[in-house]
């Protein structure tokens, strides 16, 4: 993060709203105004549990291309997915993944 000279303000747990997979509108994550605020879904939806790492983790790579690059998921297009399980080395510039492939969200 350094090198790209990216800053992220605050670092929170969103509330998780809706259900993963089945509500209408239900998001894992969200980055305000590009650092200023990234907010994770860390909880299951039941409450009971957090999500695995793996799935924070790609979030959190995710929230961190809005960075570089606006929209994503089904609405943009998914032109910043993947970089889910790349690392954060892969999401430079306009180009996002070495192979310009998109992944899941």
């Amino acid at each position: 993060m350094a090198a790209r000279r990216w800053r992220v303000t605050l670092l929170s747990e969103m509330p998780p709203a809706g259900l993963v997979g089945v509500s209408p509108v239900c998001v894992l994550g969200y980055n305000m105004n590009r650092g200023q605020e990234i907010a994770l879904r860390l909880r299951t939806d039941d409450l009971r549990g957090f999500r695995k790492y793996e799935a924070v983790r790609d979030t959190l790579v995710h929230e961190l291309a809005h960075m570089v690059r606006l929209g994503g998921g089904a609405a943009g297009g998914g032109s910043i997915d993947g970089c889910a399980g790349k690392g954060v080395g892969t999401c430079t510039g306009g180009s996002i993944g070495s192979d310009g492939s998109g992944g899941s969200e």
